[in-house]
């Protein structure tokens, strides 16, 4: 499709601001957005070449509706958190009014106007870790390694083991768009690095709030891991505290899927263990990130609704995965339904904790299935590098136990995580 041309005239600009403007997506609750805060999206036919004119006009309309002070809020658009994922996804954030939002929707190379979300962690109150426990002294790290490495569940989970492949999960990067990574806990040790902070006012490279430290344990953790040899890469998105929005998040995704397609001889995967309200920005950039064939792994939610309800939950190509417990129970906590793609355990899970070098905690949720998932996909990927996101999406779908779920209510997969097929 070729290139959207400007019009120099701004007159004629004006005549196409008179337009009906589409509509708008459905208000959120006031609780769900940054106030006054909007991300714009481009139409997929605007190109890196045409951009700087497309930003000047708008800032021209911004300058217009401040002169004109028809609102207390200062107009303004964020160009350090422009973000662009593949040819087809190009957002920017900016501070406007209401009337201003619905001025821009009838820009010619505006696609929607949305509002700039909240996001959070998904994972309840954490439970105290076993009393003495550390990397060291840790013969069955979780119960969670063990049930997804069998088809029955086992009897006593404490007496089994996780036998992992050779290969496990080597040449695999898993990015962890989250709350940070606690770069010196030893469980990670050599295998991890911190890659960039998207959120504003965070402390840089270390995790204060520690979600995202637990949530990398699990993925890649030479103890409590699924991957034991991949790599994970921190994308601290959610700030010290857990929150979030979408333009620090989706700028955290673009900066992940540049990163991944740089590195010399390794793949990728995503895990976003955070949930919102739900989100076309959101859905778009994770949809974007797939279609450079990053597979993204994210965590259903813990609001025991509809998955499809929140973002990125609802992304039709994201790998939506729930949360079980050690007696094959879906949590009331977990969201459910067909946007679901498989459960994994997410009930009393340990990992790694910051503050130490070799500290361990309880954690549960759908952050913690949502790890264990994309653990399973860096195994995957390092058996065979060559796997499109549909490929693992449909291996990981196919492998899993079917049927020994109790309880999977309104149309969830009754499919449970297996990773037993790789370690042969």
């Amino acid at each position: 499709m070729p290139s959207i041309t400007f019009l120099a005239s701004f007159a004629v600009l004006l005549t196409a601001l008179s337009l009906p403007a589409a509509q708008a997506q459905r208000d959120p609750p006031a609780d769900a957005v940054v106030p006054d805060s909007y991300i714009i999206t481009f139409k997929s036919d605007i190109s890196t070449s045409n951009f700087g004119s497309v930003t000047q006009s708008l800032h021209a309309i911004l300058n217009r509706e401040s002169a004109n002070g028809d609102s207390d809020i200062q107009s303004a658009i964020d160009s350090s958190k422009t973000a662009s994922i593949g040819t087809q996804f190009r957002t920017v954030p900016a501070t406007l009014s209401a009337s201003t939002a619905d001025q821009l929707r009838r820009h010619p190379a505006v696609a929607s106007v949305s509002r700039n979300m909240r996001y959070k962690v998904s994972a309840p109150v954490p439970a105290p870790a076993p009393a003495g426990f550390s990397v060291q002294s840790a013969p069955v790290p979780n119960w969670g390694l063990a049930r997804i490495a069998t088809r029955q569940l086992p009897s006593p989970l404490s007496a089994s083991t996780f036998n992992y492949p050779a290969a496990a999960g080597a040449n695999v990067a898993v990015y962890v768009i989250d709350t940070g990574i606690h770069l010196a806990h030893q469980d990670l040790a050599g295998r991890v690095e911190w890659g960039t902070t998207t959120c504003s006012n965070c402390k840089d490279r270390a995790d204060v709030q520690g979600h995202g430290s637990h949530v990398a344990g699990i993925s890649c953790g030479s103890t409590f891991g699924v991957a034991k040899k991949a790599k994970c890469i921190a994308v601290k998105a959610l700030d010290d505290e857990g929150f979030g929005t979408t333009a620090d998040i989706v700028k955290g995704i673009e900066w992940a899927v540049t990163s991944a397609k740089a590195r010399k001889g390794e793949k990728a995967v995503i895990n976003m263990s955070i949930h919102g309200y739900e989100d076309k920005v959101m859905n778009a950039a994770v949809e974007a990130a797939v279609r450079e064939g990053i597979t993204v792994v994210v965590a259903a939610g813990n609001k025991g609704q509809s998955a499809c309800y929140g973002s990125p939950s609802s992304a039709p190509s994201a790998v939506v995965v729930g949360a079980t417990n050690d007696k094959d129970w879906m949590p009331t906590f977990s969201n459910y339904g067909s946007c679901v793609t498989l459960l994994a355990p997410g009930v009393d899970i340990l990992s790694i904790a910051t503050g130490t070098t070799n500290g361990s905690k309880l954690n549960t949720g759908t952050s913690m299935a949502s790890p264990m998932v994309a653990g399973v996909a860096a195994l995957l990927l390092s058996q065979d590098p060559t796997l499109t996101p549909e490929q693992i999406r449909n291996k990981l779908v196919g492998a899993a136990t079917d049927g020994v779920l109790h309880d999977t209510v309104y149309g969830t997969p009754n499919k449970l995580v297996f990773a037993g097929d790789l370690m042969k």
